[in-house]
């Protein structure tokens, strides 16, 4: 399906910009993470973004290359939480359809490979906890390939449409971690211990902007002017 949308582009009139993208927002579990308790965790973006649109069409295709942070929160107890923070390089085609104006309805799906990731406690007080840091890391085995679905909407706005303001949902397909992650001091934790379970996909919502660097006309398309 999207191998089709591309190829419309072919036409004439295509129209092509590069550009930098940045978004920000927060992300929780809701889906296949038993009674284990999140709190709202943190993520971000920063990349590149090839915007692909013909004038002819109100289809526009835009494939993302970034770096990706997610932090997520399981709860071991009251005042006392764990941060699991993953970092990805994403490759994420986007499609987008003109809704109204200069507003798109825009759909895709996101490919992550981790390529960094971090475990800490955090208590209210930070006060001492009593596990080492690697004791933490016992049991811990996060997913190396992660994927999931992406969809939201996106404004064009600027005096020569070179910015988008974005918000999108992200909803994984996979989960965070290859297996249950067991706290090392269950006798703290809720559900005999277990943080957080395998069989989770996060969702994410991001607000965003994409910058677009604007194109050098050339001299015919000047001297038309």
């Amino acid at each position: 399906m999207l191998t089709l949308v591309a190829g419309s582009f072919s036409l004439q009139g295509q129209e092509t910009k590069i550009g930098f993208t940045f978004a920000q927002g927060i992300n929780s579990t809701f889906i296949g993470n038993g009674s284990c308790k999140t709190k709202a965790g943190y993520s971000a973006a920063y990349g590149a973004v090839l915007k692909l649109q013909n004038s002819h069409t109100s289809i526009c295709f835009e494939p993302y290359l970034m770096l990706y942070k997610n932090t997520l929160q399981p709860v071991v107890e009251e005042g006392l939480k764990m941060k699991f923070k993953q970092v990805f390089l994403e490759f994420a085609p986007v499609a987008g359809v003109k809704v109204s104006g200069d507003l798109y309805a825009n759909a895709g799906i996101f490919m992550q490979l981790l390529v960094g990731d971090f475990v800490e406690i955090v208590s209210r007080n930070n006060g001492y906890v009593g596990t080492s840091f690697n004791d933490l890391y016992t049991g811990y085995d996060a997913a190396v390939y992660q994927a999931g679905i992406v969809a939201g909407i996106s404004y064009v706005t600027g005096k020569r449409k070179l910015i988008a303001l974005t918000l999108r949902v992200r909803q994984y397909a996979t989960s965070p971690l290859d297996q249950d992650y067991i706290f090392p001091l269950k006798k703290l934790a809720q559900n005999n211990g277990v943080m957080y379970i395998s069989n989770a996909k996060p969702t994410n919502l991001l607000a965003g902007v994409d910058f677009f660097l604007a194109r050098k006309k050339k001299k015919k398309e000047e001297g038309q002017e």
